[in-house]
């Protein structure tokens, strides 16, 4: 079997998929691409390789821009590209084997679910914390989200946190408030983390994604 290698990388502290996708093409490819070039999927859960026993999530996007692939300059450790035959199934790995067989309709292969990502709040995210909706209700028991970002400009204990789904969209919000915040609550403040005011966006309630969040924390 030839050894071939996709393009890529590590998502980095803080990025998106999306972000994380344009960076390493840029990177490996020295193709600048905008968001709007690249368009979301779906999200596949497979076996990794070579890893045995282990499963990888493939967030699946498409280019939609036009790109002239002869006249592409890539990195300088890659020393020759080409296009796999999704029938060369050898050479393919099995994660990628599963999105080919379900694009394809294969009955006996299924979606994985939409799955969340964990995103550490930077400034860059702030549109996306404005644009979280609660019910009025829902300020009774907890501070909104742009509350929490503004207790944490001023408190550096305070460590807003928000939830996507694997379309990117921005589903929740909450706060790690280590120190002070913990202690409260616990004598064994140096090793121990308070979960604060949880929130899932009312447009995507009742979808699972708070059973998912408490999986993955």
């Amino acid at each position: 079997m030839k050894n071939i290698i996709f393009p890529g990388g590590k998502i980095d502290p803080g990025e998106l998929h999306i972000q994380a996708l344009q960076r390493e093409i840029q990177e490996e490819l020295q193709m600048t691409l905008a968001e709007t070039d690249i368009e979301y999927m779906t999200t596949i859960i497979g076996d990794a390789y070579p890893q045995p026993n282990t499963q990888t999530e493939l967030n699946l996007f498409r280019l939609i821009a036009d790109v002239d692939w002869e006249k592409l300059n890539p990195a300088q450790e890659i020393t020759d590209m080409q296009w796999i035959d999704v029938s060369a199934r050898d050479q393919i790995a099995p994660a990628v084997l599963k999105w080919i067989d379900y694009s394809r309709g294969s009955n006996n292969v299924a979606a994985a679910p939409s799955g969340i990502a964990l995103i550490p709040y930077n400034e860059d995210l702030y549109e996306a914390v404005e644009g979280i909706t609660l019910k009025a209700e829902d300020n009774q028991f907890t501070k909104t989200p742009i509350e929490n970002i503004r207790l944490a400009q001023i408190d550096s204990e305070r460590h807003p946190t928000l939830v996507f789904n694997a379309q990117q969209q921005c589903v929740g919000f909450f706060t790690l408030h280590e120190g002070d915040g913990v202690r409260p609550y616990s004598s064994n403040v140096a090793e121990s983390i308070f979960f604060r005011s949880f929130s899932i966006d009312v447009r995507y309630r009742g979808m699972g994604y708070a059973k998912m969040h408490n999986r993955r924390t």
